[in-house]
């Protein structure tokens, strides 16, 4: 769950907190015990000669981004257009949509060898990057791979291969480039009789 947080300041007034889910990097726990994540945009209010309160509310916003989430500190003047304008642009970057996490979802995690091994992902852009997902035993390396394909072959967002006859545990993985760790790793799909 993330939450999206604003305030003006020297006021300290709450303007917004709308609940969002992400896969992004937590910075705090729920009491469910899901991951939290808070974005923080800050206007500061009629403060431009308080250095203080300015290192303040830039000190908020870089705790939120080393928390993995947006910071943001937008600076308004005493005028009624100036609060305005700063209010605009503190809601235009609470709504922007964010990327999704790649993910990876197994369509059965468990077959016979032989039979087909299926997988659907999502948050991967095919961009001038050549993203490529590829089937691995579970415990191989990186280049290790069973069969690969480049995401732009596929029509469907699933990439699906036939099961080795060799029974075990096998996973997908999806790379941005053949230099780059591997952005999503799916569950783990057992080969077995």
């Amino acid at each position: 769950m993330k939450t999206k947080f604003m305030m003006m300041l020297p006021i300290l007034a709450f303007a917004i907190a709308a609940p969002c889910f992400s896969q992004q990097a937590p910075s705090a726990q729920s009491a469910s015990g899901q991951s939290n994540k808070i974005d923080v945009i800050v206007i500061g209010y009629d403060i431009e000669s308080n250095q203080t309160a300015k290192a303040m509310l830039n000190d908020m916003a870089q705790a939120a981004k080393d928390g993995g989430a947006m910071g943001k500190v937008i600076m308004a003047g005493r005028d009624e257009a100036d609060l305005s304008k700063a209010m605009t642009e503190a809601v235009d970057t609470a709504v922007v949509k964010r990327p999704v996490a790649p993910t990876l979802e197994l369509r059965a995690f468990l077959v016979k060898p032989g039979e087909t091994v299926a997988v659907v992902h999502s948050g991967i852009a095919v961009t001038n990057a050549v993203p490529w997902i590829g089937f691995y035993e579970a415990d191989a390396g990186d280049m290790d791979y069973i069969s690969y394909t480049f995401l732009n072959n596929l029509t469907k967002r699933v990439y699906d291969v036939k099961a080795p006859e060799k029974e075990g545990e096998y996973n997908f993985r999806v790379f941005l480039n053949d230099k780059s760790p591997p952005v999503a790793i799916s569950d783990v799909v057992e080969v077995s009789e």
